[in-house]
């Protein structure tokens, strides 16, 4: 965020600095501003008093699409020149002006009495010292506000001279001024730190920052890496950093503004107490446009920088690491009710620094670049945003990535516009909203991580929304409707792209640990990752990964964790300079399935990512020559294992009509209300659309081990296209999902559409199952297709329920007919148990299936350690199961070596192994939660009918120590509901707590205080807070 300063004082260099030879990156600040109060009026300031100025005139590009087009093919991952990135003048050729604008504009300054030495030619720009009333024509030349409003106090010859150079000129600014270091801060990062008393100008906080850990708990490297999947880097790749040297085109650049000092010594410890393998790991320091980087321990303005480097290096380790100290300020913006005082207050030089870093050669180039700093849009002249947008892209062109923060203000702080009309509207960030940058946003919490509430995000009123974000970006606003329509541009580029933790970050600044929380934190943070993924690339001969927008939109929910609770919340009545401001009661972007501007596509799994997760994991990683960190496919030799003829397969082949070529004979068509109409063309796009929401979806709301990715999304299938019992059963759980979904959206119709047609190709499977059974088909090659027919069963039974849409149907009205959560989960249960029970036929068979990954579930028991990350509060909750398996009995079973001695007890919970497995495994999923190693419970659901028979009789006949296990079942099932690949989550879990805690309260058991407490537990975290009736 403060790497603008060291850009910015090579602007102020002398005439002849000016004239010199040597690369200068000096940028000029156009000289149009507006007060929030002036209607538009222009306001013009006077920094220099002397008589020159230093400016920066940047050319209209001879083809203003070239760039866009070529970054484009070089960053599309399917494309033919993915990574074939461009040499520095090739890069600087994409933008440059056409000859004719290039003489205009020397012409005009020769004319004006400026000497040739005092003017640099610098291709896409031109830089010249100038005098004063020079310098103010050049200023109202009008890149933004049009002839009218830009030559007023123009003399007639002025007018014809300034118009014939209009063709010719983007913008015009002045260059970026140099001060002193030591001076008070005026212009702050997009985060906060106890070591700093002042706020970001990117925030709707007030108070001053805590010192305390965030609600999320303390966040350090090792935190991070566990969260984000990235404890394989070093073991599964071949190399220990520690052994091996970085490749030597590999680095990553953190960006410094406003005299920000990032300090050696502040380094040092923070690494020997958060990170001791990376102890003696180092940064090197580039001083960029007369920058600094104090080293003083008391030097005030250390926090951000701090933060960045310590973060970049703890977490992109071995990857060398330089950070770049800009100086100077940019004082030429547009007022707004943020930051209102050009003399006093400024925005960071990112062209200066942009220009910095194009200059240099392929090999000092970083190929990832960090930014932690950001302004509101509007306070950037647009035509000078556009500038730095396109160095950016300049930048993508040769390999690097550029990634910043998205900001700490939610939808806006002052939420005023700042062109002359007053209008109340959502305020995007800046560079964040530039389409060639990767935003980055902010969570915190860790079982499940929820949108931070200061998350900046929105939709750019500059650039128009990309292609690459078309679909997600289109999801988004259309579950969005109206609400807050006229309050943001709902064509624009939408952001973050991604997130990551904002809260809680442990630092080290002036000697001392401090919390730091911010967006600021989060984008040094993924730019770690990025940079570990250049290092494995690099090291087998591939590119760097260059501007990753359309590659990240591309892998989608395969490389994030979707978040989708929390909000980030902005426009409270206040700006950040202190003036009243609009309030826009309730103003927030909501966390929701999918792409959302409070977290973008998510938080990121480093290991899927390290795979480009577009298909099957381990086929993409054995493409790029690594490791795969999933469980290693089976060795046998069904034909299983092979990869698909190609990733689409044929779908014909399992659509084909009823011929002797068709390897599955379709059941009759009938008419039937879910058919459109009695025709079998109809069935079969029905069919079609079915297959599709499997292959992209449902399949992973059953199984989220990575190693039952290819099973279930395209061996599963295939399999349908021999055993039709399959073929329906994954029809039927796909129009289900679909049907679920449209019931939590209010759209009764679709529901009951898809759900009656989930019912029938379901009812269709079983009577296939059933026959397939009666003939004694099961062999070697089909028993696990039989065993996970039974858990496809059950995930459908479960999930189904009573149809309460259907208002033709029997019962219709009568509650009699319809069933209870609870039977409904023992029905399931029961089917699970029964799918064991087919594996077991021939557990050898099983096992060496194409299913043999799931040893994996059956051999699951989660590290102890986890057990300690869980909260106190749930820890004590959790607790609660197995003391009350120590002191609830079972109904007696006829054994007096196991009933009570007067024989009307049985045994004790505790001592029955069924009920001990499924009492342990549910604590244990409170510890998966945790640490994200799967999420909520899902092994656990299998795991459960591991327990055995007693167990899911217990369920059956509501025996009370079922119940209180099935209680926080429930409890863990309303989490998973939030997560919306576990789509027959539903409400479930909510239900599944609230009968079971009114079963519990009507028995003996909730005489023990320990079911008492757990029922109270159970019901606040589902969200029940009438009162229960007393036991």
């Amino acid at each position: 965020m403060r790497l603008l300063e060291v850009l910015s004082a090579a602007l102020l260099s002398s005439r002849s600095n000016l004239a010199s030879s040597a690369p200068q990156n000096q940028h000029l600040h156009q000289d149009h501003r507006h007060d929030a109060s002036s209607a538009g009026e222009p306001v013009h300031h006077h920094y220099h008093h002397d008589s020159f100025q230093d400016v920066v005139i940047s050319l209209r590009p001879a083809d203003r699409h070239l760039l866009e087009s070529t970054l484009a093919d070089l960053s599309d991952p399917d494309g033919e020149k993915y990574g074939r990135f461009l040499s520095r003048e090739e890069a600087r050729a994409l933008l440059q002006p056409r000859q004719s604008s290039v003489d205009a504009v020397k012409r005009w300054l020769a004319e004006a009495g400026v000497p040739e030495e005092d003017v640099r030619d610098g291709g896409q720009v031109i830089e010249a010292r100038v005098s004063t009333s020079d310098a103010e024509r050049l200023l109202r030349l009008g890149a933004r506000h049009g002839a009218t409003a830009d030559e007023r106090g123009l003399v007639d010859g002025e007018k014809e001279s300034t118009a014939a150079l209009r063709a010719h000129v983007a913008f015009v600014h002045r260059a970026p001024e140099v001060r002193s270091t030591s001076k008070p801060q005026k212009r702050f990062p997009a985060r906060r730190t106890a070591s700093e008393t002042s706020q970001s100008m990117l925030t709707a906080r007030r108070e001053p920052p805590s010192t305390t850990p965030s609600c999320g708990g303390k966040v350090t490297p090792a935190s991070l890496r566990a969260l984000y999947h990235m404890d394989d880097y070093t073991n599964g790749n071949g190399f220990a950093p520690s052994q091996l040297p970085a490749h030597a085109r590999s680095r990553l650049g953190i960006a410094g503004f406003s005299g920000q000092a990032a300090q050696y010594a502040q380094l040092d410890k923070f690494l020997a107490a958060l990170m001791p393998d990376a102890v003696g790991a180092n940064f090197s320091t580039a001083l960029v446009n007369g920058g600094s980087n104090p080293q003083d321990e008391a030097y005030e303005h250390s926090g951000e920088a701090n933060l960045d480097i310590q973060y970049a290096v703890g977490m992109a380790y071995p990857v060398p690491v330089t950070y770049y100290a800009v100086g100077g300020e940019d004082h030429d913006f547009t007022p707004d009710l943020d930051i209102w005082d050009p003399d006093t207050q400024w925005v960071e030089p990112y062209d200066v620094f942009f220009s910095y870093l194009l200059d240099l050669d392929d090999s000092a180039l970083p190929r990832v670049v960090s930014i932690s700093y950001g302004v509101n849009e509007q306070d950037v002249p647009r035509a000078h945003a556009q500038r730095i947008c396109d160095m950016i892209g300049q930048l993508g062109t040769r390999g690097v990535s550029v990634i910043a923060s998205s900001g700490d203000q939610g939808p806006g702080v002052s939420c005023l516009s700042n062109d002359g009309t007053n209008a109340t509207q959502f305020l995007p960030a800046f560079p964040a909203s530039c389409p060639y940058v990767t935003s980055v946003g902010g969570t915190h919490g860790h079982g499940p991580e929820v949108a931070w509430n200061l998350s900046s995000g929105g939709f750019s009123e500059y650039w128009p929304r990309p292609a690459w974000q078309e679909v997600a970006v289109g999801g988004y606003l259309a579950r969005l409707g109206d609400r807050w329509k006229g309050l943001y541009n709902p064509r624009g580029r939408g952001f973050p792209d991604v997130s990551a933790q904002a809260m809680g970050y442990q630092i080290f600044d002036h000697g001392k640990v401090h919390n730091a929380d911010g967006t600021s934190a989060s984008a040094p943070v993924f730019a770690s990752m990025i940079a570990l993924l250049n290092e494995l690339r690099l090291r087998r001969g591939l590119p760097t990964m260059g501007f990753l927008n359309p590659w990240l939109y591309k892998i989608g929910s395969l490389g994030f964790t979707d978040i989708v609770n929390g909000a980030s919340k902005g426009c409270v009545g206040t700006s950040f300079s202190g003036k009243p401001a609009p309030v826009v009661p309730g103003a927030e972007w909501a966390a929701v399935p999918g792409w959302d501007p409070a977290t973008g596509l998510g938080t990121p799994l480093f290991d899927r990512m390290k795979c480009d997760e577009q298909g099957p994991p381990c086929a993409n990683c054995t493409i790029r020559n690594i490791r795969c960190t999933y469980p290693p496919p089976s060795t046998s030799t069904s034909k299983y294992h092979e990869p698909p003829p190609s990733r689409a397969w044929s779908v014909a082949a399992a659509y084909s009509s009823s011929s002797s070529a068709s390897p599955v004979r379709r059941p009759p068509i009938t008419p039937s209300p879910l058919s459109v109409s009695a025709t079998e063309t109809s069935n079969r796009l029905l069919e079609l659309e079915l297959m599709h929401r499997w292959s992209v979806r449902t399949w992973r709301g059953l199984y989220n081990l990575p190693a039952c990715q290819p099973f279930l999304q395209e061996g599963l299938p295939r399999e349908g296209l021999r055993l039709p019992f399959i073929l329906n059963g994954i029809l039927a759980l796909a129009a289900l999902d679909i049907g679920l979904l449209a019931g939590l959206h209010g759209d009764r119709r679709t529901a009951r559409y898809y759900k009656r047609a989930a019912l029938e190709y379901y009812t269709t499977a079983s009577a296939e199952f059933r026959g397939a059974l009666a003939s004694n088909s099961i062999t070697r090659d089909t028993l696990y297709l039989f065993s996970t027919f039974g858990s496809m069963a059950g995930f459908f039974n479960f999930a189904m329920g009573d149809d309460e849409d259907d208002d033709e149907g029997p019962g219709k009205g009568d509650a009699s007919v319809k069933t209870t959560v609870v039977d409904r989960v023992h029905v399931s249960f029961a089917m699970f148990l029964g799918c064991l029970h087919t594996a077991a036929i021939n557990w050898d068979w099983f096992f060496d299936s194409p299913t043999s990954a799931r040893t994996a579930v059956l051999d699951y028991f989660p590290r102890q350690e986890y057990m300690d990350l869980v909260d106190a509060d749930t820890q004590t909750a959790i607790q609660r199961i197995t003391s009350a398996s120590h002191s609830i009995r079972l109904p007696p079973t006829g054994d007096p070596s196991l009933d009570s001695p007067d024989g009307l007890q049985g045994p004790l919970a505790h001592d029955v192994c069924s009920y001990h497995i499924a009492a342990e495994q549910t604590k244990y999923c409170f510890a998966e939660r945790v640490v994200g190693r799967i999420r909520g419970f899902m092994v656990n659901l299998p795991s459960r009918c591991v327990a055995g028979p007693d167990f899911v009789e217990g369920l059956r006949t509501h025996e009370p120590m079922a119940m209180f296990v099935l209680l926080y079942w429930g409890v863990l099932l309303h989490g998973c509901a939030a997560d919306p690949w576990m789509w027959w989550a539903g409400t479930t879990g909510r239900e599944v707590v609230e009968e079971t805690a009114a079963i519990l309260a009507g028995s003996h058991v909730c005489e023990l205080e320990d079911v008492r407490e757990g029922i109270a537990w159970a019901r606040e975290q589902v969200g029940l807070v009438e009162a229960l009736a007393e036991c």
